[in-house]
């Protein structure tokens, strides 16, 4: 479904998302939309990169692709996870995946 919307003076469309992953790190629920979460990854190790902030997480192989995986709580400047404590979720970004880890999937909302 498509709604317009107004952006800056300009009407513009986007799509509206109905449907949301909803997930928790550090105590507080986020949600994001279906439509962007390819899936939803088991915990694992990440192949840590020296000098990084602790808002990335590292690199998995997913399939065949290097994927960088990223901290949502700590690059929100939350409390970050122990290595491999929750869930991966992958998302699309054009013709980029990249991973966030979050502290427990909820649901759907």
């Amino acid at each position: 479904m498509v709604a317009p919307a107004a952006v800056g003076g300009v009407a513009s469309a986007h799509p509206v998302a109905t449907d949301w992953i909803v997930f928790r790190c550090d105590g507080l629920d986020f949600g994001m939309p279906l439509t962007r979460v390819r899936e939803i990854l088991a915990p694992r190790r990440l192949t840590r990169l020296p000098g990084c902030g602790p808002a990335v997480g590292g690199l998995l192989g997913v399939r065949g692709r290097v994927v960088t995986a990223f901290d949502f709580g700590a690059a929100l400047g939350l409390r970050p996870l122990e290595p491999a404590a929750g869930p991966l979720l992958l998302v699309e970004d054009g013709e980029r995946l990249v991973a966030f880890a979050v502290r427990e999937v909820r649901g759907l909302a």
